[in-house]
């Protein structure tokens, strides 16, 4: 949990699925960074009525990495973070842009011994998990927007078809990105 919006609310989400899910799980938030937990996160934390471990970063390790070593060090089945669509298209795109490499992301990762690492909101626009935090009163910074994303931005526009279809393509269907955006 970054303490941005989309991670907390897949905390309130996550929390809210004890309510009609039989099965009973312990739910851990880890904050994987040094200095000070954010303030936003204390309070989602807070509302949901877990305390929030913080997990030191270690240079040169990726944040997914990162926190699959420390869940597998608590002991922890799963991971869940809150990508949603855009950030997953992105990084494929980011891939394929930057580094000439296709790396479409798994919306689940199951690496034999260690924890699972889930996306539930993989499929989901990021507006509709800001309005779902609007409505139930979650506050955090907002998601990377501006220039980091500008660039992903032009290419959807320049392409023809639905900017959903579009997002679906590129994290479901790599032979599809090769067709649809190689050309």
């Amino acid at each position: 949990v970054s303490g941005g919006v989309v991670s907390s609310t897949l905390l309130f989400v996550l929390h809210l699925r004890h309510r009609w899910v039989p099965v009973r799980t312990d739910l851990i938030p880890l904050h994987v960074g040094a200095g000070p937990v954010p303030d936003a996160l204390i309070q989602a934390a807070a509302k949901v009525g877990v305390e929030v471990r913080v997990i030191p970063p270690v240079d040169g390790v990726e944040l997914p990495e990162r926190l699959l070593d420390a869940a597998q060090e608590l002991g922890l089945d799963a991971v869940a973070l809150g990508d949603v669509i855009e950030d997953r298209a992105a990084a494929v795109l980011g891939g394929l842009v930057f580094d000439g490499a296709l790396a479409p992301l798994p919306d689940v990762l199951d690496a034999a011994g260690r924890p699972t690492l889930v996306r539930p909101f993989a499929m989901l626009p990021e507006d509709a998990v800001l309005r779902a935090a609007a409505d139930n009163g979650i506050e955090g910074h907002p998601p990377t927007r501006g220039r980091d994303r500008d660039w992903m931005e032009r290419l959807l526009a320049s392409a023809p078809g639905d900017r959903h279809d579009l997002l679906t393509n590129l994290v479901k269907a790599p032979g599809r990105i090769r067709r649809d955006y190689l050309v």
